[in-house]
């Protein structure tokens, strides 16, 4: 049986390992995104460096992904936005109200959501077109 052979089952393991590697480096993304925002320090490169990430890690991942490419994007965003908020809890950088908190996952969630389910749907699109191209060839 040829690897391009449309009887083969997609391996079931690779979906759910693309969606705990997204939320581990979406972790550590969101741990270097809260240590660049100190007062007078380099919070723009923390910003550039997560919406990168949740450019370039998210599509990597989904090409290992077989299926649920959104969770992909959204595993990414979430492990950002929650590690952002355990950092605020173990290190808070000021007097923590307790809005801060489920704010500041809000606002870190709904700011990279947006390219990574952006590109998590466009990685499926590119998916499911080969896969069309591919019956079709065959």
């Amino acid at each position: 049986m040829s690897t391009n052979s449309p009887d083969r089952e997609p391996a079931t393991w690779r979906t759910p390992l693309a969606i705990a590697l997204a939320l581990a480096i979406g972790a550590a993304i969101g741990v270097f995104l809260y240590a660049s925002a100190v007062p007078f320090g380099p919070i723009l490169f923390g910003w550039l460096v997560a919406l990168l990430g949740a450019v370039v890690v998210t599509s990597i991942l989904c090409i290992l992904a077989t299926s649920r490419y959104r969770l992909v994007g959204l595993a990414y965003a979430v492990g950002v936005a929650s590690s952002c908020v355990i950092a605020n809890l173990v290190d808070p950088q000021g007097t923590p109200d307790w809005w801060d908190l489920p704010l500041q996952f809000v606002l870190v969630f709904s700011i990279l959501s947006v390219p990574a389910l952006f590109t998590s749907f466009i990685c499926a699109l590119l998916k499911w077109e080969d896969e069309r191209a591919r019956e079709k060839n065959s």
